[in-house]
C-alpha cells in the first residue's frame, strides 16, 4: 500500500537530491502526510510542504464521511499548492498523495489537473494501492480506516469491492494518462 509508495518516493527524492538522505523533514514517515510536495533544483530540495494525514478533513475514513470532507481537504491541498515555486526548466517537482484505497485517486487527479503553476511541466504518474484492502478484509487490522471493510472477506465481497474500485479508477486513469501525463503512468497494485 502506501508504505511501499512512500519508500519509492523517498528513494526518488534521495536519488535526485543526494544530500537529503540524512535530512529529517515533516511528512516523511508512513501515515503522517496526506500529501507531500517537493521541488528539487540542482540536486537540492528548495521547497518541501505537507498536508497532514491527521488533519481532520484529509484523514482517510469511511467513504461517506471522506466524501463529505473532500471540499475542505481539497482546499488545504490547493492552499499548499499555491505556495509551490513557479515551474522552470531547472526544477523537478515530486508530489506524493497518500492513498490507502482507490477512491482517493480521483481527488489527486482533480487537484493535479487544476494546478496551473506547473501546467507546462512534463508530467508522469506512479500510483500504488492495494495493501489496505488486504489489511482490512483479510488481516482484520483494527486500525483499518474503513471500518465497514472489517466485515468483508478478501476472497468474496472484499475482493469484489477492490476490483470495482480499481476498475473505476483505471477508467479515470486511462483518460488522465493519455492526456496530462506526457511521461506516462505506472499503476501498481496487489
Amino acid at each position: 500500500g502506501s508504505s511501499n509508495a512512500l519508500l519509492q518516493f523517498n528513494n526518488l527524492v534521495n536519488f535526485l537530491a543526494p544530500g537529503e538522505y540524512f535530512v529529517d523533514r515533516t511528512g516523511e514517515l508512513i501515515g503522517v502526510s496526506a500529501v507531500v510536495d517537493v521541488v528539487i533544483v540542482d540536486g537540492k530540495v528548495t521547497h518541501w510542504d505537507t498536508v497532514s494525514n491527521h488533519a481532520h478533513p484529509c484523514r482517510q475514513v469511511d467513504l461517506k464521511e471522506e466524501a463529505e470532507r473532500w471540499p475542505e481537504c481539497r482546499q488545504l491541498i490547493q492552499d499548499m499548492f499555491s505556495k509551490v515555486p513557479a515551474h522552470d526548466s531547472q526544477s523537478i517537482r515530486l508530489t506524493f498523495f497518500t492513498s490507502f484505497f482507490w477512491k482517493r485517486t480521483e481527488l489527486a487527479l482533480q487537484l493535479i489537473e487544476e494546478d496551473t503553476v506547473w501546467k507546462m511541466a512534463h508530467f508522469g504518474l506512479v500510483t500504488q494501492i492495494g495493501a489496505w484492502y488486504k489489511n482490512c478484509c483479510f488481516m482484520k487490522f483494527q486500525y483499518c480506516p474503513r471500518k465497514e471493510l472489517l466485515a468483508y472477506d478478501i476472497f468474496a465481497e472484499g475482493g469484489e469491492l477492490f476490483k470495482a474500485e480499481l476498475e473505476e479508477s483505471l477508467g479515470r486513469l486511462q483518460s488522465f494518462c493519455s492526456g496530462r501525463a506526457q511521461l506516462g503512468c505506472n499503476v501498481q497494485t496487489i
